[in-house]
């Protein structure tokens, strides 16, 4: 027959095949304790043999994406290196290394609370070898870089999954480390402060990010230059901060700066531009200077129509951005033909079942709602409901909104004790999540009383 039949083609299938061979050869190598010549060494030998077979080991299930089956066999190579050296300072910067792999194991196996311990772990060991060598006149600063970067991964990834006090340990740990140096000013401390900083806006501790954010900034303005894009960046973050605040005035400062390193230094169509134009479309927007705000948006998209292409989730919320900007202007006409728009795209880029789908069918309803088309409104609140209900539980602020709108309509529609039952339960989650004595909470039982 044909001498290749039967051989696996380049390419991922052969990949896997050979992970596995070679993981059955060092997992045979590790089960016998070494061939027959390394039986022979010392304790040490064999110890260190022991520990390169378990190396190799993991690095055959990391190829393989078999990250728990790599963090098992991580914890042995550790345990290893733990009875290698012990306590001794030469050895403990390998102890930390064996660590540090571990916390990426389990990060990248979904594990992040065993992540973050054994991080924690290492990061104690990387700040006492660091003094240690600082102590001894050595130089630490090539190290400090790669020394900090796992500590402000996991730190992103636990601020992605809303674990901020964990992100908030990783960070501090980056920045412990950068702070061995014997110049404040790089980069990374920058950029670990601005983490931090957003940390801190997402527990709306908004004056400690604004803190946070003006010491990145300065770092950034002294070591890069004034006209950096990563100062551009820096000072976009700081205007989220300020818009948190309200402190609008200071927000679009911040915005228009940004505007204009990014003109100046990316061209004018880079999509940094696009997100302070959208930032400033908001920041005009929560001010209720609509027609400004709308101009914004407009140039936003114009952008993202270019560099992302129509279909892009970032242009679909845009056009819902736009959306209710022309919906506060009375301009209920184009707010549909917005929202129509970002349906389109979310439906067509997250499926029915997502939170954006639900907000745009929310605001296509109020839409209707206000141009008299009260059937189809219901239709668009009826389907956001159940989104939300699914999505966010049967408790949730935007459960109640919805409710209460769609009470409102059936009022109209004279379905008055299908009204009533909504705008009550309205009022139970209002009085929940915002307080009984809200005046949300009491404009729905008053309304729920009117229905009769």
């Amino acid at each position: 027959g044909d001498a290749g039949a039967g051989m696996l083609e380049e390419g991922p299938e052969r990949e896997r095949f050979e992970a596995e061979v070679e993981g059955l050869k060092v997992a045979r190598l590790v089960q016998r304790g070494g061939d027959a010549a390394r039986l022979q060494q010392g304790p040490a030998e064999r110890a260190g043999a022991q520990e390169g077979a378990l190396v190799k080991l993991a690095e055959v299930h990391r190829r393989q994406r078999a990250y728990r089956e790599e963090a098992a066999v991580l914890e042995k190579v550790l345990a290893v290196r733990q009875r290698r050296f012990a306590a001794r300072a030469p050895g403990e910067e390998a102890v930390a290394d064996a660590m540090v792999d571990l916390g990426t194991a389990y990060r990248n196996a979904g594990e992040m609370a065993t992540a973050v311990f054994r991080l924690r772990e290492a990061l104690a060991i990387r700040l006492r070898a660091l003094e240690r060598r600082r102590g001894e006149g050595a130089s630490v600063e090539g190290a400090i870089a790669a020394a900090a970067a796992p500590f402000n991964r996991a730190g992103n990834q636990c601020a992605q999954q809303g674990r901020f006090r964990e992100a908030l340990d990783m960070y501090e740990g980056t920045l412990a480390i950068y702070g061995m140096s014997s110049d404040p000013d790089h980069v990374g401390a920058a950029l670990a402060r601005s983490n931090i900083g957003s940390v801190y806006q997402q527990q709306s501790r908004v004056r400690e990010s604004i803190v946070q954010h003006n010491e990145a900034l300065g770092i950034l303005v002294r070591v890069l230059g004034p006209g950096s894009v990563r100062v551009a960046d820096a000072k976009v973050s700081l205007g989220n901060a300020y818009q948190s605040q309200r402190s609008f005035e200071l927000a679009l400062e911040q915005y228009a700066e940004a505007l204009a390193i990014y003109q100046a230094e990316a061209g004018p169509d880079a999509l940094g531009l696009a997100d302070v134009r959208n930032n400033m479309g908001s920041a005009y927007a929560e001010q209720d200077m609509f027609e400004r705000a709308a101009e914004e948006f407009e140039a936003a998209l114009a952008i993202k129509l270019k560099s992302l292409g129509p279909q892009h989730i970032s242009v679909g919320q845009t056009h819902s951005n736009m959306g209710a900007v022309y919906q506060s202007l009375g301009d209920f006409d184009r707010a549909l033909e917005r929202h129509t728009e970002a349906l389109q795209i979310f439906l067509k880029e997250m499926g029915f079942d997502h939170i954006s789908v639900a907000q745009t069918f929310a605001n296509m309803g109020i839409v209707y709602a206000h141009k008299g088309q009260l059937e189809d409104a219901m239709t668009q609140y009826h389907a956001a409901l159940q989104i939300f209900t699914r999505k966010l539980g049967p408790h949730h602020p935007m459960v109640g909104k919805t409710q209460f709108n769609s009470a409102l309509v059936l009022r109209q529609l004279g379905s008055k004790a299908e009204a009533k039952e909504l705008f009550k339960k309205a009022s139970a989650i209002f009085a929940k999540v915002l307080g009984p004595l809200h005046e949300e909470t009491l404009k729905a039982l008053d309304l729920a009383v009117s229905c009769y």
